[in-house]
């Protein structure tokens, strides 16, 4: 896989699966970045999904949402415990 960022601040413009050397950085010069500032990198799967994870953090209500499931799903099998019927 091959990803372009931003050498200036990070920022990840784009991310292929089978993507040319130099292809990312035609892509980003036709949308206006300065070649200069751009570079590319050959990446692992499991890296991207570390990259896009930490672009799209969960929002805290998200987080929140998340524990409230988790504890409903506790308290339901709890309660099916009690009743024998898992």
């Amino acid at each position: 896989m091959r990803v372009s960022r931003l050498k200036s601040n990070g920022k990840y413009l784009e991310g292929q699966s089978f993507a040319l050397p130099g292809t990312l950085t035609k892509n980003a010069l036709i949308n206006g970045y300065d070649e200069n500032d751009i570079e590319e990198l050959d990446i692992t799967k499991e890296q991207w999904e570390v990259i896009l994870a930490g672009l799209n953090p969960e929002t805290p209500d998200q987080v929140k949402e998340k524990k409230i499931q988790k504890e409903m799903r506790r308290l339901a099998e709890e309660s099916l415990k009690g009743r024998g019927e898992l």
